[in-house]
Protein backbone atom coordinates (compact mmCIF):
# COMPACT_ATOMS: atom_id res chain seq x y z
CA UNK A 1 0.00 0.00 0.00
CA UNK A 2 1.21 3.47 -0.90
CA UNK A 3 -0.24 6.19 1.35
CA UNK A 4 -1.69 9.21 -0.47
CA UNK A 5 -0.74 12.12 1.85
CA UNK A 6 -2.21 15.50 0.87
CA UNK A 7 -1.93 19.00 2.29
CA UNK A 8 0.72 20.86 4.20
CA UNK A 9 1.23 20.61 7.97
CA UNK A 10 1.13 23.67 10.24
CA UNK A 11 3.92 26.20 9.81
CA UNK A 12 7.11 24.96 11.42
CA UNK A 13 6.27 21.24 11.06
CA UNK A 14 7.31 18.56 8.58
CA UNK A 15 6.55 14.88 7.97
CA UNK A 16 8.86 12.67 10.03
CA UNK A 17 7.47 9.28 8.98
CA UNK A 18 4.47 7.53 7.45
CA UNK A 19 3.35 4.04 8.46
CA UNK A 20 0.68 1.88 6.82
CA UNK A 21 -0.88 -1.06 8.69
CA UNK A 22 -1.06 -3.58 7.14
CA UNK A 23 1.71 -2.58 4.70
CA UNK A 24 0.65 -5.15 2.06
CA UNK A 25 -2.85 -5.94 0.83
CA UNK A 26 -3.84 -8.76 -1.52
CA UNK A 27 -6.07 -7.78 -4.43
CA UNK A 28 -8.08 -9.66 -7.04
CA UNK A 29 -9.46 -8.75 -10.40
CA UNK A 30 -9.31 -9.28 -14.11
CA UNK A 31 -5.83 -10.35 -15.29
CA UNK A 32 -5.62 -7.37 -17.68
CA UNK A 33 -6.42 -4.90 -14.85
CA UNK A 34 -3.92 -6.57 -12.51
CA UNK A 35 -1.15 -6.59 -15.15
CA UNK A 36 -0.94 -2.78 -15.11
CA UNK A 37 -1.21 -2.48 -11.33
CA UNK A 38 2.24 -1.97 -9.80
CA UNK A 39 1.07 -0.31 -6.60
CA UNK A 40 -2.10 0.36 -4.68
CA UNK A 41 -2.75 3.85 -3.32
CA UNK A 42 -4.87 4.67 -0.30
CA UNK A 43 -7.62 7.23 -0.33
CA UNK A 44 -6.20 10.70 0.53
CA UNK A 45 -5.06 11.39 4.10
CA UNK A 46 -5.05 15.13 4.81
CA UNK A 47 -2.37 16.63 7.04
CA UNK A 48 -3.41 20.23 6.29
CA UNK A 49 -2.63 22.43 9.29
CA UNK A 50 -1.61 19.46 11.51
CA UNK A 51 1.02 19.91 14.20
CA UNK A 52 0.89 16.45 15.78
CA UNK A 53 0.44 12.85 14.70
CA UNK A 54 -2.40 12.15 12.23
CA UNK A 55 -3.95 8.65 12.19
CA UNK A 56 -6.77 7.68 9.83
CA UNK A 57 -8.39 4.50 8.62
CA UNK A 58 -8.79 4.86 4.86
CA UNK A 59 -9.92 2.77 1.93
CA UNK A 60 -8.12 2.14 -1.32
CA UNK A 61 -7.96 3.95 -4.65
CA UNK A 62 -7.96 0.85 -6.85
CA UNK A 63 -8.70 0.76 -10.56
CA UNK A 64 -12.13 -0.37 -11.73
CA UNK A 65 -12.39 -4.14 -11.66
CA UNK A 66 -9.80 -4.58 -8.87
CA UNK A 67 -10.76 -5.13 -5.26
CA UNK A 68 -8.93 -5.86 -2.02
CA UNK A 69 -9.20 -9.25 -0.37
CA UNK A 70 -9.86 -9.65 3.38
CA UNK A 71 -9.55 -5.94 4.32
CA UNK A 72 -11.48 -2.85 3.33
CA UNK A 73 -9.15 -0.25 4.85
CA UNK A 74 -5.69 0.34 6.24
CA UNK A 75 -4.49 2.52 9.11
CA UNK A 76 -2.22 5.34 7.96
CA UNK A 77 -0.17 7.10 10.65
CA UNK A 78 1.68 10.29 9.72
CA UNK A 79 4.14 11.46 12.38
CA UNK A 80 5.16 15.12 12.31
CA UNK A 81 8.13 16.88 13.87
CA UNK A 82 9.12 20.51 14.27
CA UNK A 83 11.32 21.80 11.47
CA UNK A 84 14.72 22.41 13.00
CA UNK A 85 17.45 24.79 12.01
CA UNK A 86 20.48 26.57 13.42
CA UNK A 87 21.16 30.28 13.73
CA UNK A 88 24.16 32.27 14.83
CA UNK A 89 23.86 35.12 17.33
CA UNK A 90 26.25 37.37 19.22
CA UNK A 91 26.13 36.80 22.97
CA UNK A 92 27.57 38.72 25.88
CA UNK A 93 29.40 37.11 28.79
CA UNK A 94 28.65 37.34 32.49
CA UNK A 95 30.79 36.04 35.35
CA UNK A 96 29.37 33.67 37.92
CA UNK A 97 31.10 33.00 41.25
CA UNK A 98 33.45 35.99 41.20
CA UNK A 99 35.10 36.82 44.53
CA UNK A 100 35.03 40.49 45.58
CA UNK A 101 38.73 40.50 46.56
CA UNK A 102 39.94 39.41 43.08
CA UNK A 103 39.90 41.05 39.63
CA UNK A 104 38.83 39.15 36.51
CA UNK A 105 39.75 40.01 32.92
CA UNK A 106 38.19 38.12 29.99
CA UNK A 107 39.92 37.57 26.63
CA UNK A 108 36.75 38.80 24.88
CA UNK A 109 33.57 40.70 25.71
CA UNK A 110 31.30 38.59 23.51
CA UNK A 111 31.15 35.34 21.56
CA UNK A 112 29.38 34.11 18.45
CA UNK A 113 27.00 31.28 19.33
CA UNK A 114 25.23 28.83 17.07
CA UNK A 115 21.96 27.63 18.52
CA UNK A 116 19.82 24.81 17.17
CA UNK A 117 16.13 24.16 17.64
CA UNK A 118 12.73 24.61 16.08
CA UNK A 119 12.29 27.58 13.78
CA UNK A 120 9.55 28.93 16.09
CA UNK A 121 11.90 28.82 19.11
CA UNK A 122 14.75 30.41 17.12
CA UNK A 123 12.38 33.17 15.95
CA UNK A 124 11.60 33.94 19.62
CA UNK A 125 15.33 34.50 20.23
CA UNK A 126 15.69 37.08 17.45
CA UNK A 127 16.05 40.55 18.90
CA UNK A 128 16.71 39.34 22.44
CA UNK A 129 19.97 39.76 24.30
CA UNK A 130 21.77 36.47 24.70
CA UNK A 131 24.18 36.02 27.59
CA UNK A 132 26.51 33.10 28.26
CA UNK A 133 27.87 32.45 31.73
CA UNK A 134 31.53 32.02 32.63
CA UNK A 135 31.85 30.20 35.97
CA UNK A 136 34.93 31.50 37.82
CA UNK A 137 34.05 29.94 41.17
CA UNK A 138 37.20 28.98 43.06
CA UNK A 139 39.71 30.21 40.47
CA UNK A 140 43.05 31.30 41.94
CA UNK A 141 45.15 34.17 40.50
CA UNK A 142 46.56 33.24 37.10
CA UNK A 143 45.21 32.54 33.61
CA UNK A 144 42.53 29.91 33.15
CA UNK A 145 40.54 28.50 30.21
CA UNK A 146 36.87 28.48 31.20
CA UNK A 147 34.07 27.14 29.02
CA UNK A 148 31.16 29.52 28.54
CA UNK A 149 27.75 27.88 28.94
CA UNK A 150 24.21 28.86 27.98
CA UNK A 151 20.99 28.47 29.95
CA UNK A 152 18.57 27.98 27.05
CA UNK A 153 14.88 27.19 27.06
CA UNK A 154 13.74 23.63 26.41
CA UNK A 155 13.98 22.76 22.74
CA UNK A 156 17.06 24.88 22.09
CA UNK A 157 20.63 23.57 22.11
CA UNK A 158 23.96 25.38 22.13
CA UNK A 159 25.72 23.89 19.10
CA UNK A 160 28.91 25.95 19.32
CA UNK A 161 30.42 29.14 20.69
CA UNK A 162 33.45 30.95 19.34
CA UNK A 163 35.76 31.59 21.00
CA UNK A 164 35.18 28.96 23.65
CA UNK A 165 36.79 28.38 26.11
CA UNK A 166 37.35 31.95 27.27
CA UNK A 167 40.70 32.97 28.77
CA UNK A 168 40.10 34.39 32.23
CA UNK A 169 42.94 36.20 33.95
CA UNK A 170 42.46 36.36 37.71
CA UNK A 171 44.59 38.82 39.69
CA UNK A 172 44.82 40.40 43.10
CA UNK A 173 44.05 44.11 42.91
CA UNK A 174 47.02 46.43 43.48
CA UNK A 175 46.88 48.01 46.94
CA UNK A 176 45.58 51.55 47.03
CA UNK A 177 48.22 54.13 47.83
CA UNK A 178 48.08 55.22 51.45
CA UNK A 179 46.65 58.69 51.97
CA UNK A 180 49.40 61.24 52.59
Amino acid sequence: MTPNIVGTPAAGFEVASVEVTPPVVSVQGDANDLATLDRADTQPVSISGASSEVTQDVGFALPTGVQALDVTSVKVTVKLRPVTATRTFEAGLVLVGAQPDLEYALSTESVLVTIGGSIAELDRLSGTSLVLTVDVTGLEPGTHDVKATANLTTGLTLISASPNPIKVTVSTPAPSPAPS
